[in-house]
């Protein structure tokens, strides 16, 4: 039986601790360097909520700037289906003007939109800044077109299994009135 065999291969303590202690700062620099280096939590780009209210069969929408950026009424570009206008002309007030929370317009028929917005229109809130155009947000009627794709109330739909009928209904429409996300760029 053979013993255990002496090896004399090996590092030095002193070695192994200036290795570890190498290890152990670029670690440290590399974490260091991502925090401050590292993406930020603040979204670029323009930013803003808008509530839509529409009532019905009235060829009106009332669109309200909740909460984001505020930005110059002259800006801001309300584009429907066949109609666009500016904030600014829509609410009659100037260019200049600040369009922030709280702020409401009224898209209609009887302003600079000249289209009544129905329940088929879509209607898209821009923010441009020379020859960039972002949007910001977007109301789509409960009957409009979407894609090619038309969309429709869903009918109750009935099961039976065996023994077990259920129906299942959709879930009750939302009323008209509406918050929407922001898109940040």
């Amino acid at each position: 039986m053979e013993g255990f065999r002496r090896d004399d291969r090996a590092i030095t303590e002193s070695t192994g601790v200036v290795i570890l202690v190498g290890i152990t700062i670029v670690v440290t620099g590399l974490v260091g360097l991502n925090v401050l280096i590292g993406p930020s939590e603040e979204p670029s780009g323009p930013h803003a909520n808008f509530s839509y209210d529409h009532p019905e069969g009235s060829g009106v929408l009332i669109v309200t700037h909740v909460e984001g950026d505020a930005f110059p009424a002259g800006d801001i570009v309300i584009a429907g289906d066949d109609a666009e206008t500016t904030w600014a002309d829509a609410a009659s007030v100037d260019e200049s003007e600040e369009v922030g929370p709280g702020t409401t317009v009224q898209v209609s028929e009887g302003n600079s939109y000249g289209e009544p917005v129905t329940e088929r229109s879509t209607v898209r809130i821009f923010y441009e800044q020379g020859e960039n155009r972002t949007q910001l947000s977007e109301w789509v009627g409960r009957d409009a077109e979407t894609s090619g794709f038309r969309l429709q109330r869903l009918q109750p739909l009935m099961l039976q299994t065996g023994n077990v009928q259920a129906t299942l209904s959709p879930m009750p429409s939302a009323s008209e009135t509406r918050t929407t996300s922001s898109t940040s760029l």
